[in-house]
């Protein structure tokens, strides 16, 4: 089906380069198709260049897909580029503040050797 992204999203090129269908918000709403509303908590290192790496497979589903790229309050964005982060991502909360997610992505991050509970994050996540 298609990724429902904005129209200046950065890597439209590379997912159309791919095959992958991307249309733009307002041409999503013109559609008789309700899309779901996908939650990807990101919180891998340079969270940017990640994002492929997940809306590609998404991007074949036979839905319409929005991705709804979701921060970490409390956490610094150290690798990532913060202009685009700023941009795309927003909280959980106000992700969920208008309409509800129809699913949620978690992605990993190395983490592997730290204690779980010091993982500055984990509230946020411990829905």
């Amino acid at each position: 089906m298609a990724l429902v992204v904005p129209i200046d999203y950065p890597i439209t090129g590379l997912l159309r380069q791919r095959r992958i269908k991307c249309i733009d918000c307002k041409k999503a709403e013109e559609q008789d198709i309700r899309a779901l509303r996908i939650g990807i908590f990101n919180i891998m290192p340079e969270a940017e260049k990640y994002e492929f790496s997940v809306l590609s497979p998404l991007g074949r589903s036979i839905i319409q897909i929005i991705p709804v790229w979701i921060k970490a309050s409390q956490h610094h964005y150290i690798s990532s580029d913060k202009d685009h982060i700023e941009k795309i991502y927003q909280t959980f909360e106000q992700a969920i503040k208008e309409e509800p997610l129809d699913g949620l992505i978690i992605t990993g991050a190395p983490v592997e050797t730290m204690s779980f509970e010091d993982v500055s994050y984990w509230g946020e996540i411990n829905l």
